[in-house]
């Protein structure tokens, strides 16, 4: 017998291979993109200012991908991309073209420590008995250990090094890496909290020391024992978008027009000699000569393929999986921080790890924090009710800084892994995965090419999205 689940999946997975022209007229297009982040916008406007006929397809009601900001009352909150880094030319250009502003970053500076149940200033941090880092690792704050212990001996000279396979030994775990250094496994559980990806086990440390790489590049910080990772510069070479990151794909989307369509979830693409259609979950369709996908990769597995995904790009969209990131945002009521370390930032070893404390107010103060979780803590802030989370999060937090009690307000949670047409704020590639990003790179022929920040190249970020939307749109435009 059939379950009624089991019946509703092959049911749609039928509608989704029923070949499309059954199902009534399709709009045309020369090329369809399937996701309006930055990849897909840049590549619908390249497309689009070189006369070709697209349109863009978003499943969210809004555009922008992991370029996201929340307008509440009281701030406007970044969940995703955040910094314009000094060699985003891509992103740079279309700011200037849609006349969008910019704000200068301020310096993240020392932030309040807590560790096993321990509130510290950094000074104190060297000398305490909750410091169980041995050696040289005792003078770095917990912050500080990821970049340290990483980019002074960074076998890559330039961001594409990891392009060669003479650099694919790397391809390792990061805790296989550290280890290999000598860090302790004190050290490796600190580290396992700023890392930007869901644990030290399951990403690519060359892929790690190309983005470490890549930053200390435009870092004006030479001294490793002062450069953290993703910290922007202070000197006007990054920047901050003004009115929040999201600011720039609405932009974008305003530049297209009604060529860009939210709410339109793909379920089904298929490839035939007369070109591809694509099929949307409302049941309407596109038909085209070419798709350009920039959807998450974590996304493309529930797309139905005629003919099925094969070779390195099926590897990675069957065989990877996103990082997990939630956001927890507090308003600052009143300044708490002169009674406690004088730091209103924190690094904690709870499930609520960094704090960030931006200087964004009326008159530059901080108005809010910023509570950000990767991997194993986000997973567990996602299986608390929503309903129920801001007075988890706010007793978590104020257990380890007594001083914020009623001095900090609940603002609101953003979660990349319970978006179902994100999953996830970037993508993180398994150890030994290098070689098959690199030849889904170039895999990608007509009618069906690819793009999305986790196909960069150089660039991070923002501009990694763009980078790769444009050279998918420049495939196109060689055979159009």
């Amino acid at each position: 017998m059939i379950t009624r689940r089991g019946f509703l999946e092959s049911t749609g997975a039928a509608l989704a291979a029923m070949p499309i022209r059954s199902l009534g007229a399709a709009e045309t297009a020369d090329v369809v993109v399937i996701g309006a982040g930055l990849a897909g916008l840049t590549a619908g406007i390249t497309l689009a200012d070189e006369g070709a006929k697209v349109i863009v397809l978003e499943a969210n009601s809004h555009v922008g991908g992991r370029t996201h900001t929340l307008e509440t009352s009281h701030a406007k909150l970044d969940t995703g991309a955040t910094t314009v880094g000094p060699y985003y030319a891509r992103v740079r250009n279309l700011m200037k073209r849609l006349d969008i502003g910019q704000v200068l970053p301020g310096g993240r500076g020392d932030m309040t420590i807590s560790v096993g149940g321990q509130l510290l200033h950094p000074n104190e941090w060297e000398n305490s008995e909750f410091n169980k880092t041995r050696g040289a690792e005792r003078k770095l704050a917990p912050w500080l250990l990821e970049a340290r212990l990483l980019s002074p001996d960074n076998p890559l000279t330039n961001p594409f090094d990891w392009l060669e396979d003479r650099f694919d030994k790397y391809d390792v775990s990061l805790r296989q890496l550290l280890q290999s250094r000598g860090v302790s496994d004190e050290a490796l559980r600190l580290i396992d909290v700023t890392i930007n990806a869901n644990d030290l086990d399951t990403s690519s440390a060359l892929l790690y020391l190309r983005d470490l790489q890549r930053l200390t590049w435009s870092s004006t910080v030479k001294d490793f024992s002062k450069f953290a990772t993703y910290t922007p510069t202070t000197d006007g070479s990054s920047a901050y978008i003004e009115g929040g990151t999201g600011v720039l794909p609405k932009a974008m989307a305003e530049l297209l027009g009604d060529r860009v369509r939210v709410n339109q979830p793909v379920t089904g693409v298929t490839t035939a000699a007369d070109g591809v259609s694509v099929q949307c979950r409302d049941g309407s369709y596109y038909r085209a000569d070419h798709v350009i996908c920039a959807a998450p990769l974590a996304v493309l597995k529930d797309i139905h393929w005629q003919p099925a995904l094969s070779g390195s790009m099926s590897e990675l969209v069957y065989g990877t999986q996103p990082t997990l990131v939630t956001h927890v945002f507090f308003a600052v009521e009143k300044p708490f921080w002169e009674a406690d370390t004088g730091h209103p930032a924190m690094y904690s070893d709870s499930i609520l790890e960094r704090a960030f404390a931006p200087a964004k107010g009326p008159a530059g103060e901080v108005a809010f924090l910023d509570c950000w979780a990767n991997g194993r803590s986000a997973r567990q802030l996602d299986a608390v009710p929503l309903d129920q989370l801001g007075d988890f999060a706010t007793k978590i937090y104020t257990d380890m800084r007594p001083a914020a009690k009623g001095k900090i307000r609940f603002l609101t949670s953003y979660s990349w892994g319970r978006n179902p047409y994100v999953r996830g704020n970037k993508h993180e590639y398994h150890p030994g995965q290098v070689k098959t990003v690199r030849a889904a790179i170039e895999q990608d022929t007509a009618p069906l090419y690819f793009a999305g920040e986790h196909f960069r190249i150089g660039e991070p970020g923002m501009e990694g999205a763009a980078e790769s939307g444009e050279r998918a749109a420049l495939k196109v435009l060689g055979v159009l």
